[in-house]
């Protein structure tokens, strides 16, 4: 059972599940963060698998579920460090313009206002 209090106070529970994610010697975030090589990355992350099947958190275990169906996809991240953050924060600015604006005329004007967001010399 998790502890009662926001999800900072998890890390100070050590058999709650924010203390595996978020305390513990390895963070799950940490390893992202870390210069590490695909193998090292790989054994790091079973390593964090096998803590997290050891837990009776569904959640987790789902998480894990997916991390396997991903496995090669996320262990590329290691080789090159490439992600699709800068795309994702387009996107996101773009949804926020089109919300925003309750819908627009036309596409041409909602275009524009895309444009001028972008310009650099606009802001």
């Amino acid at each position: 059972m998790l502890p009662l209090g926001p999800p900072s106070s998890w890390c100070r529970h050590p058999s709650g599940a924010g203390f595996l994610l978020f305390g513990s010697p390895i963070p799950f975030r940490d390893l992202f963060n870390q210069n590490l090589t695909v193998k090292a990355a790989e054994k790091r992350l079973l390593r964090w698998i096998a803590r997290v099947e050891a837990m009776p958190f569904k959640a987790l275990k789902s998480f894990v579920n997916t991390l396997r169906n991903w496995w090669q996809q996320i262990l590329n991240y290691f080789d090159g460090r490439f992600n699709n953050g800068f795309a994702e924060g387009v996107n996101l600015k773009i949804k926020m313009l089109n919300r925003r604006g309750y819908g627009y005329r036309n596409f041409n004007s909602f275009r524009l206002h895309v444009l001028v967001a972008f310009d650099p010399i606009s802001r």
